[in-house]
């Protein structure tokens, strides 16, 4: 069953002052207020629960095609990646 429209329209009131000062808030962004109130209330939730509405978010979600990758842009991703992988290496072998 779905949340009507003056339920919804309670559900994503401003969060109060405490839920606020979560230390992973969102307070500067693009995002409506309501996803900034979702997305702070799903910093509060257990493990399990976030992991399940997780799940639910992206079985819902459309899908998104961002196209075909430039060459460049792949070549670039795999120089980061290495260097990455490079240091991480070069961290470990000097402990």
């Amino acid at each position: 069953m779905g949340i009507g429209r003056k339920k919804l329209k309670c559900a994503v009131n401003p969060m109060p002052p405490r839920l606020q000062a979560h230390p992973n808030s969102i307070t500067n962004s693009a995002m409506s207020t309501a996803a900034t109130a979702l997305l702070n209330a799903f910093e509060l939730l257990p493990e399990n629960e976030k992991q399940q509405l997780a799940n639910e978010l992206f079985r819902r979600v459309p899908p998104y095609d961002s196209g075909p990758l430039d060459d460049q842009v792949t070549a670039r991703a795999g120089d980061e990646l290495a260097a990455m992988l490079g240091e991480e290496e070069h961290a470990t072998q000097a402990r």
